[in-house]
């Protein structure tokens, strides 16, 4: 499986978020999206998983492909080709029809999330939380991978009584227990010191393996923990 994008840009409020992205990932591949908060790392998310679509560009899993091209107006500059409400339009019926093709290719695959923020039931334990998104685990299961990354005594807690670094961990393993096609991980490691987010980084790496692998940071002094990580700068 492979996805490729190609020169993404996308527009907020007139301001570029982000500029001519472009990479080639497969499966088995691990990549880290670097960049400062508010540099597009999210968006880009966003883009590949068919939540948003690019207004310049194209993305493309295998064979379906979604793109947007404005082209450059007589000053051969981008022109953006905004509407009436000032914003961009990428509403043309072909590539609404392509987006479609894009987000069906999607639901064929299995797609492992863990965002920024952990969209946990809070009022169940972590066990309930991984058993509900990967269907068909045991309680068993579930708590053999729980227990990689929190104390056992904690599994069977409401999540809303849990730190918010054990928060982040739950989610992790829920996203990741079972096997995907893609995984994707938004600052997995917010809320967690050195030594968690290298064991986590380490349980992510392992769990991994075979799919096509997106994790964001702006963590850059955790080097360690990224080896084997193909870089897509922001």
């Amino acid at each position: 499986m492979k996805i490729v994008a190609e020169n993404i840009k996308k527009i907020y409020d007139g301001k570029d978020v982000l500029q001519n992205v472009s990479f080639s990932a497969e499966s088995g591949g691990r990549y880290l999206i670097t960049g400062a908060s508010g540099e597009g790392k999210t968006t880009l998310l966003r883009i590949i998983m068919g939540l948003e679509m690019p207004d310049v560009g194209s993305l493309s899993v295998d064979d379906i492909s979604v793109k947007t091209d404005t082209g450059k107006n007589d000053a051969g500059k981008i022109d953006t080709g905004k509407n009436d409400a000032g914003k961009i339009d990428t509403g043309t019926e072909d590539v609404k029809k392509k987006h479609k093709e894009y987000l069906t290719a999607l639901k064929k695959l299995s797609i492992g999330t863990a965002f920024q923020e952990d969209r946990l039931c809070e009022n169940v334990d972590a066990i309930t939380n991984v058993r509900i998104v990967n269907k068909g685990f045991s309680e068993e299961e579930a708590v053999r991978e729980l227990s990689v990354l929190l104390n056992e005594n904690d599994l069977r807690k409401p999540v809303s009584t849990l730190s918010g670094g054990m928060c982040r961990r739950v989610s992790i393993v829920r996203a990741c227990a079972a096997s995907r096609n893609i995984y994707i991980f938004d600052e997995p490691f917010s809320g967690l010191d050195k030594d968690n987010a290298k064991k986590t980084a380490e349980y992510i790496r392992e769990k991994t393996k075979g799919g096509i692998l997106f994790l964001t940071t702006h963590i850059e002094e955790y080097n360690e923990i990224f080896g084997g990580f193909e870089i897509i700068k922001l």
